[in-house]
């Protein structure tokens, strides 16, 4: 049997929360929803992730923060990102991506948009690591 992907998803709200979880699943990937950054943060100590969405504006622990911990992380830290911030902070983004920063989906977002940010990440993901089970 093979396993799917892990993802994880950090959001406060729960309808994005809902929508990441029916698409991922729908892509065949193993989504692990959860609403703070705080609980995010450990979970990632002890859990190892195929990937990671994050909202950029989480209760707890920032969305920088978390990434920092992320990338810090010994079993986590080259794990394709996706991280959700609203109109006014994308615009910032482009130039953050080429510096190494990760993928920046919108909020709120579709399913479009779930799909279009994490296909190019997993892609950078399956090369990097040699894998290929359970990748759209």
């Amino acid at each position: 049997m093979e396993s799917r992907l892990k993802i994880l998803v950090v959001d406060p709200d729960k309808s994005e929360r809902d929508l990441l979880q029916t698409t991922l699943g729908e892509m065949g990937l193993d989504p692990v929803c959860l609403a703070d950054g705080r609980e995010a943060a450990e979970r990632i100590k002890v859990e190892k992730f195929d990937g990671i969405f994050l909202d950029w504006n989480l209760p707890g622990l920032t969305g920088k923060r978390l990434i920092r911990r992320i990338r810090n992380s010994p079993s986590n830290s080259k794990v394709p990102l996706g991280v959700m911030a609203e109109k006014s902070s994308r615009a910032m983004w482009p130039k953050r991506v080429s510096k190494g920063w990760p993928s920046c989906l919108p909020s709120p977002s579709t399913r479009r948009d779930c799909v279009s940010c994490w296909k190019p990440a997993s892609r950078r993901w399956r090369r990097s690591s040699g894998a290929t089970a359970g990748l759209p």
